[in-house]
């Protein structure tokens, strides 16, 4: 089975959005816009966090995925360097020039992809741009895809990584019991809880007092970054879970997070339409697609890195029917 998987793209620098206006990145690979009709530089070069999630998607999946650049009509990217990364990757340019909002614009952009999808396309929608696939990621899920069929929503495991100069997104769950208020720590007590990564510490003891909605990656010590081998080593671990997968209702994030959904893009299409415009739009996607629940695939994992990352060559086996 083959996903389609929709990477929303506009570039970023420092936890800021991009201009409000159009962007062009040039043939050295900077991203720049215009401005009193002089040209700024704008975002990361040359390591944009687009490249590395194609890197990944590339050589860590069993299937040949169709993957999509999705975005906005004023951005242009620098086409030549996508086109490096294989022939199974295109950029869908959305017409959303009259949107007047940045979540309009994704809101937009995403629905006209499905919208220009067959109905029983399987899409993979919002892989986040600064998410990496871990090694075979798709295979356990595209065996719960094919055993459960089309009245779900699936989702690999999403796990964050922590580092100390890399805080983002610490402690995200919301404080609703004097329990949860007990196991809230602070971050310096918090790497000196992470020394040990057991199975047992990622399932349980830090999705109670680091993130509940996803996995956490333990800082290595004596450095601010991270490599591929540690997300390997991480997944071994993991992987010592004893269940195959996780059942969850729609819009419940207890273990299942939403990068990326995958469904038939029909689903999509009708969740689209009634879709507020505004902050809370994944909210609403993962509350209101209709299907019967969520199914969490506990053997598969995506990880969203703050930090830098060092991924390595290693092709896994792909699937030789493709």
């Amino acid at each position: 089975m083959q996903l389609t998987i929709a990477i929303p793209f506009r570039p970023s620098y420092g936890g800021l959005t991009s201009p409000n206006s159009p962007i062009r990145q040039r043939e050295d690979l900077h991203w720049v816009y215009t401005k009193d009709g002089e040209e700024h530089i704008w975002g990361r070069h040359p390591n944009d966090d687009l490249y590395r999630c194609l890197k990944s998607l590339q050589k860590n999946s069993f299937y040949k995925h169709d993957i999509v650049v999705v975005i906005d009509s004023d951005l242009s990217l620098n086409e030549e360097k996508i086109k490096e990364f294989g022939d199974n990757i295109r950029i869908f340019r959305a017409d959303n020039s009259d949107c007047h909002s940045g979540q309009a614009k994704q809101i937009t952009a995403l629905n006209q992809l499905a919208e220009s999808m067959d109905d029983n396309d399987m899409l993979g929608q919002c892989f986040i741009a600064d998410c990496v696939a871990s090694k075979n990621w798709d295979i356990s899920l595209i065996k719960l895809i094919e055993r459960f069929g089309d009245n779900h929503v699936y989702v690999p495991m999403f796990v964050e990584a922590r580092t100390e100069k890399s805080r983002a997104n610490i402690n995200l769950y919301s404080i609703s019991s004097p329990e949860q208020e007990k196991n809230r720590i602070s971050f310096d007590d918090e790497v000196k809880s992470m020394s040990q990564q057991t199975t047992d510490n990622i399932w349980n003891k830090w999705r109670k007092t680091i993130c509940c909605h996803s996995l956490t990656i333990r800082p290595i010590e004596g450095r601010y970054y991270f490599t591929e081998k540690d997300m390997d080593d991480f997944v071994v671990t993991a992987k010592g879970f004893n269940k195959e997968y996780i059942e969850e209702p729609l819009g419940s994030r207890d273990y299942g997070y939403w990068s990326p959904l995958c469904a038939k893009s029909i689903k999509f299409k009708q969740t689209f339409k009634n879709m507020p415009m505004s902050t809370g739009w994944d909210l609403y996607l993962d509350n209101n697609i209709p299907v019967k629940s969520k199914i969490v695939d506990t053997k598969s994992f995506v990880f969203h890195f703050h930090s830098q990352l060092h991924l390595d060559d290693i092709e896994v086996e792909h699937n030789p029917e493709q």
